[in-house]
């Protein structure tokens, strides 16, 4: 018997169902032939993409022997240019679902059907589901072959569902890898939950790093942090498995306070109606500014997730004030662990002053809401419910004027001197940051969004307009909304409006997407909404409304509007222009790219002699095949490509060849 190495373990959520135990034996099947090790990218989540299986590894090779890993039958054919692109979904006898993704192709049967339905659909797509007795299979039966359908790097996407909606985890069904090594903590984090709360003296998350004892798997924190108010724990670490080069997430996280368990999470199994929550799991706004991932040891607000046990929320205004002890325990699913081990000092009260309310009339005396002043360089920073003003020297005098107003108090820290200042709905507005003079350093128009009704913000110059669904949103935040100017972000964009708009705060995640409104005269029909990020802008949306025209978003980012008028590159490679080919070719190829708005593959048109041909478009390499269905005759031919982009520019190619007689 060969025995196969499964050195590299990432699980992306470890689910099992709540009926079964670890040592449940479902006469598992691996689901690939060959040598191979398993990973995946749990916490990986981004806006409208999760996976939660495990990705197996195939060396970079395509093409291995996929395997039914129990007895049933196909009950789903799924193919699409993206996500799990060629996709397999085996009913199993004992009533769940094994689902492999990613696939090079499938066993003849099925790939005959596919071929036919396609053509007969003149689509790619496909969504099929079959009878019982369509494809039956046994446990160990070749369905189909690995590859890169939908992603970039081969491998095998592998599932076990109940029966469909909700993912278990693989271990608990068969899976068995060699795994002594237990999870290995970097840093830890403390993150303030609310307006009121400190972490050592300062109300941003702080990070700190661990210090490893020498003689076995227990880390230590050696700062002692002075917290205040509601806050919570998260943790950078990884894990790894036996001769596994990739990091593993762990399976078990715990928190202890003085030896009592304030929070307890285990990745058993998850809904696919909660599945985009899990970047509630991950600490957002660690991800945002560190680039790292932290687990968070707190349930979020809005959280459904099946995973936890207990809050998690430590509030030092509920218990007595003095040191307190911690322990985080990681523990993999072999049961190998490690600790964590420190204190904290719990302070009753906070140390950052509250700015000063300032009543009345007195709130707009000598403001002049002109031009903004040359100040000193004060930073920003927009949490869920306070903003965090810093600055490197001491100011006097600087004011928060809106329908609240305060004198701003900074107090000098580490990081410099900060203030803060909490925000409430009697804030929604018109706000302004002014120097001691009277003029404005910075404004904002602010709006309190909610799950229970959503909520808008709108620009002052009523142009742009962000809108907010009924239960959007995880939990209760405040917008905050930003008009900057198009000319300060960077590259050579024709912009259909000098202005662009920031909105705060950017790490926020949302539950579903915000609908972005802009209102304006075009110049063309080539307008979009972009977001822009690290340097680069991406295509959001150009649904148009007579003036008006829409894009949607999953993040708060700094938004404009620009047109793309450059048509997408295109070229045939395959067959050249005047070419003679033999009429076993089954298959011609194209190369197609636009770099703004991006491809619209549903308007792509591919033509042989003038007739739809099936095709499909590989977006990492950037390749499209065209596939010949029944040959061609002797004699001259045309191949013609129309690529399209987001904004409706358009390129055709094509290209006349001729069919040789044999």
């Amino acid at each position: 018997m060969i025995q196969r190495a499964f050195p590299s373990l990432l699980i992306l959520l470890l689910f099992c169902s709540g009926g079964l135990s670890a040592g449940d034996d479902w006469n598992f099947v691996w689901p690939i032939e060959g040598y191979h090790s398993i990973s995946s990218s749990f916490g990986e989540y981004r806006p409208g993409h999760f996976h939660m299986g495990i990705d197996i590894r195939t060396g970079g090779a395509s093409g291995l022997p996929v395997l039914a890993a129990a007895d049933g039958y196909i009950s789903r054919i799924k193919i699409q240019m993206g996500g799990y692109g060629k996709a397999l979904y085996l009913s199993c006898d004992d009533g769940h679902t094994a689902v492999y993704a990613h696939l090079q192709g499938f066993i003849p049967e099925i790939e005959s059907l596919v071929w036919n339905k396609q053509w007969e659909d003149s689509s790619f797509y496909l969504d099929m589901f079959t009878e019982t007795v369509q494809f039956p299979v046994e446990a160990g039966q070749i369905i189909g072959y690995s590859g890169r359908s939908g992603t970039t790097i081969p491998h095998l996407h592998f599932e076990i569902r109940k029966p469909y909606s909700r993912a278990l985890n693989p271990f608990a069904r068969g899976f068995v890898i060699s795994d002594s090594r237990p999870p290995v903590p970097l840093k830890i984090a403390l993150i303030p939950l609310d307006a009121e709360s400190e972490i050592d003296s300062d109300c941003k998350p702080q990070v700190f790093t661990l210090m490893k004892h020498s003689n076995n798997d227990s880390y230590k924190l050696p700062d002692t942090p002075v917290i205040c108010g509601r806050v919570g724990f998260s943790v950078n670490c990884y894990d790894k498995t036996d001769y596994a080069p990739n990091p593993v997430a762990p399976y078990r996280c715990q928190l202890f306070i003085e030896d009592e368990e304030l929070f307890s999470s285990a990745f058993d199994f998850c809904a696919y109606s909660s599945s985009r929550e899990v970047e509630l799991d991950r600490n957002p706004y660690l991800k945002r500014f560190t680039g790292d991932t932290y687990q968070n040891l707190y349930r979020s607000e809005g959280s459904n997730l099946p995973f936890y046990s207990g809050g998690g929320v430590i509030d030092t205004r509920i218990v007595s004030s003095g040191q307190k002890r911690f322990t985080i325990i990681l523990e993999d699913y072999y049961g190998n662990q490690s600790a964590i081990e420190g204190c904290l000092d719990f302070f009753d009260f906070p140390l950052i002053p509250f700015p000063i309310e300032i009543s009345g009339a007195d709130r707009w005396e000598q403001t002049v809401i002109a031009e903004k002043e040359s100040f000193e360089d004060i930073k920003s920073e927009f949490f869920q419910d306070w903003i965090r003003l810093e600055t490197a020297k001491a100011v006097d005098g600087v004011r928060w004027l809106g329908s609240k107003s305060f004198e701003l108090n900074f107090t000098q820290t580490r990081a410099g001197f900060i203030c803060r200042i909490p925000l409430n709905s009697e804030m929604d507005g018109f706000n302004f940051l002014v120097s001691p003079a009277g003029n404005v350093i910075e404004s904002w128009y602010i709006s309190g969004i909610s799950p229970e009704k959503g909520g808008k913000i709108t620009a002052p110059d009523r142009n742009w307009q962000v809108y907010f669904p009924k239960n959007s949103v995880y939990d209760t935040f405040y917008a905050a909304l930003q008009i900057i100017e198009t000319a300060e972000l960077p590259g050579n964009y024709e912009y259909a409006s000098p202005q662009g708009y920031m909105l705060e705060p950017q790490w926020i995640p949302l539950k579903r997407p915000a609908v972005l409104s802009w209102r304006g005269e075009l110049s063309s029909g080539q307008a979009g909404i972009y977001f822009y990020n690290n340097g680069k802008m991406t295509f959001l949306g150009n649904e148009i409304y007579s003036m008006r025209i829409e894009g949607s978003c999953l993040n708060l980012e700094t938004f404009a509007v620009l047109y793309d008028k450059i048509p997408p590159s295109l070229e045939i490679l395959y067959p050249s222009n005047g070419a003679k080919i033999n009429s076993d070719i089954k298959r011609f190829t194209f190369t197609a790219e636009d770099t703004l708005s991006g491809l619209n593959y549903d308007d792509m048109k591919v033509m042989i002699d003038g007739q739809w041909t099936l095709h499909e478009y590989d977006a990492p390499i950037k390749n499209g095949f065209a596939y010949i269905r029944n040959g061609l005759a002797p004699g001259g031919h045309t191949f013609s490509v129309t690529a399209v982009d987001n904004c409706g520019n358009t390129t055709e190619k094509t290209v006349k060849f001729y069919v040789e007689q044999r």
